[in-house]
């Protein structure tokens, strides 16, 4: 495979996916993105290379400051530390325009968000031979979010990836389909990233490695397997959970207008409408924007929308969109849990007997939230039986389980579901303000005296 930089993402015909075609750039737009694909090579290929940040820890840290606390001068200070590491990361300048909006500095941050949409339109500046369709002809990851950026350009889907080392190289092989397509058998094709660059910046500041064994997992599909055998439950990836929104039914908007003024007046489902049109780029006033999805659902969440949870706890259980984080995914989960979604209670139950997001395995109180879940879900009935079949040598852990059903039912019953907030009682301009996540506490008993045969 030839060693000579290739320009990632670039308007292509795919034969494969004829009908997948990218959205075309004309005038300045063109000449942005040009110039924007010509930054990224040159920074591939200098010193300063630093394609992992910034961080989701990074990003994270400052929605407090462009929020709650209004530390705008701080946040755009460390965002302009931030950019002098990567000046090509377009999270990095769409979170300069917020704080630079913020600071009424309104011609700068109009800038900061053109510079953002040329480093994405980068992606389609020119045509190219490489294909990305097997390894000789696989494209050059710059950034980890380049795939994603790929995706979004030919108006694809990703259902899964997959890590490979071929020839002393390293590929991201993910498995895309067209979006607009819903069907469970739509075709997929595999599109090969060469993340060279990226791994080798990893491993360059990769911290030393502890003693602790690391449990394994694969990925199906959307859904993200909890552990390596038959045994051990599958986390359900129903989109949006089975709770839906918060049962409003008065939250009719007439116009985009109405939608953003109702978000900055806090309306958890105008925020929950916002994320996900974001996180989808269903609509030409939401250009997907995953960094903006997350500050809208996180916002929501905070305000106790249970989809917005739910939601959340996909995003960081099948680490697509943003970083796997189990702990994370299991907190946002378990808000949906105590909130009365049955597939989030399903989910709950499946990462706790399998020891996704909790220091270990606990086979009890895993089993009651599987009971739980099972009372209004088929899919939980099988995994409640599958797991009480695995456990039947324990019966004493049944048993707990079966105790532990009834008194987190007792505690459902006596929580009564979060209650939106009352609209403000004067227009304000429309504003974004999120809260920092704040994951809920999990209680994990002590280690069980006997780990289960056949889960690993």
């Amino acid at each position: 495979m030839t060693t000579i930089p290739r320009l990632l993402f670039l308007a292509i015909a795919l034969p494969a996916l004829a009908i997948a075609q990218p959205r075309h750039l004309t005038g300045d737009d063109l000449k942005a993105a040009r110039e924007s694909a010509a930054q990224r090579l040159a920074y591939a290929s200098s010193d300063t290379y630093a394609p992992l940040v910034p961080t989701n820890r990074e990003l994270t840290a400052l929605r407090p400051l462009l929020t709650t606390q209004k530390k705008y001068a701080e946040a755009l200070e460390r965002i302009d530390a931030l950019l002098a590491k990567n000046p090509v990361s377009p999270d990095l300048h769409n979170v300069r325009s917020m704080a630079l909006t913020r600071l009424g500095r309104m011609r700068e941050a109009s800038e900061a968000s053109r510079t953002a949409r040329a480093l994405q339109n980068a992606t389609i500046a020119s045509i190219t031979n490489t294909s990305g369709a097997g390894y000789d002809t696989a494209l050059d990851a710059i950034l980890p979010s380049d795939p994603a950026q790929f995706a979004q350009a030919l108006n694809l889907k990703i259902v899964s990836q997959r890590n490979e080392t071929r020839d002393g190289h390293t590929y991201l092989i993910c498995a895309m389909k067209w979006a607009v397509n819903t069907a469970h058998d739509a075709e997929t094709n595999d599109y090969y990233f060469n993340t060279d660059r990226i791994e080798t910046a990893r491993k360059k500041n990769a911290k030393p490695k502890s003693n602790r064994v690391k449990s394994s997992g694969v990925k199906v599909g959307p859904a993200t397997v909890v552990a390596d055998d038959d045994s051990a439950p599958k986390l359900i990836s129903t989109t949006g959970g089975g709770g839906g929104g918060n049962g409003d039914d008065n939250n009719k908007w007439t116009s985009f207008a109405a939608l953003k003024k109702a978000a900055g007046e806090q309306n958890p489902d105008a925020l929950y409408e916002l994320g996900i049109a974001h996180l989808e780029g269903s609509t030409p006033d939401t250009p997907k924007n995953i960094t903006r999805a997350l500050l809208y659902l996180d916002d929501a969440a905070r305000l106790g929308h249970v989809a917005a949870n739910f939601r959340l706890g996909k995003l960081h259980a099948d680490g697509i969109e943003t970083p796997q984080n189990h702990p994370k995914a299991l907190a946002y989960y378990t808000v949906a849990a105590r909130a009365g979604d049955p597939i989030a209670q399903h989910n709950v139950g499946a990462m706790i007997s399998s020891g996704r997001g909790v220091p270990q395995r606990d086979y009890p109180e895993g089993l009651a939230w599987l009971i739980i879940s099972a009372r209004k879900n088929s899919d939980a009935a099988v995994s409640e039986k599958k797991l009480r079949e695995f456990l039947a040598k324990r019966p004493d852990w049944i048993a707990a389980g079966e105790k532990r059903a009834r008194e987190l039912t007792e505690e459902l019953a006596a929580t009564p579901p979060p209650k939106p907030p009352a609209a403000a009682s004067k227009p304000e301009i429309p504003k974004l303000e999120i809260a920092p996540i704040t994951s809920p506490t999990i209680t994990v008993p002590p280690p069980m005296p006997l780990m289960a045969p056949g889960i690993h």
